[in-house]
């Protein structure tokens, strides 16, 4: 059984995120067996970077979308290999930065050091409410890269908190048995 590691930032870019990295052995309903908080400081550059490779990866877009409306338009080749190099350049000054955030960030270090020590293929659900964090290239962070991680994102707060009246299997059992009753009454 792969380990289940949650990462949950809290904060915004400009200021920080407190971090705290979550071991489970299973699913997320397994009791956390390690638990480690820490810090990881605001970086604006690292939202302009991903700002800029926007930017150019939009650039293509309306490259090729004035090439499909017109398919008898001249088209200048060297024009589209400069936007792709463009492109491709942008997208790995936003990976070199997001890496090095990650990972020289003193107060991060203790949380980075134990995903380092947690082996290959394990999974990383990353946990925020910070729209700019759910947008960035966690899968080219080169210690998930390493480490074969599968990862996931999600926002912070969970179905059991929605409800905290019912355990989550006991919600999931019963949209199930709802569907079957819908499903027999709909094929009489």
């Amino acid at each position: 059984m792969k380990r289940l590691l949650t990462l949950i930032l809290d904060g915004e870019i400009d200021q920080g995120f407190d971090a705290t990295l979550e071991i489970r052995q299973g699913d997320l309903h397994s009791p956390s067996q390690t638990r480690i908080k820490g810090r990881l400081s605001g970086n604006r550059d690292l939202l302009n970077c991903y700002r800029h490779w926007q930017q150019r990866y939009l650039s293509l877009e309306m490259l090729f979308r004035a090439l499909s409306a017109n398919p008898e338009q001249v088209t200048n080749s060297s024009q589209r290999g400069e936007a792709f190099a463009a492109c491709r350049q942008a997208a790995e000054v936003l990976e070199e930065s997001l890496n090095h955030w990650l990972n020289t960030d003193p107060e991060f270090r203790s949380i980075r050091d134990k995903l380092l020590g947690s082996g290959k293929k394990f999974q990383l659900l990353l946990q925020t409410n910070n729209p700019w964090l759910r947008r960035f290239p966690w899968h080219r962070w080169d210690l998930l890269a390493e480490a074969q991680a599968d990862v996931a994102l999600s926002a912070i707060e969970q179905i059991s908190n929605a409800f905290p009246h019912l355990a989550y299997g006991h919600a999931t059992r019963t949209a199930c048995q709802v569907g079957v009753k819908e499903q027999a009454v709909t094929s009489r």
